[in-house]
């Protein structure tokens, strides 16, 4: 997860006027053989979330 700063084309897609940050989480998941199968990007304003992350490996 990052937190770098709001560009103003973003601040107008987030409806951020006046928010300086955002939240950026990428993650890639794998399938069983290990290959990459899917790669998302998700952009949250700074001011209106708070992230909670659990892991866990299946068994």
């Amino acid at each position: 997860m990052e937190i770098p700063t709001v560009d103003p084309g973003e601040g107008l897609l987030l409806a951020a006027r006046g928010v300086n940050r955002r939240a950026v989480a990428t993650t890639l998941t794998f399938n069983q053989p290990g290959r990459p199968i899917e790669l998302t990007t998700q952009v949250y304003r700074g001011d209106r979330y708070r992230f909670r992350a659990s892991i866990t490996n299946g068994q």
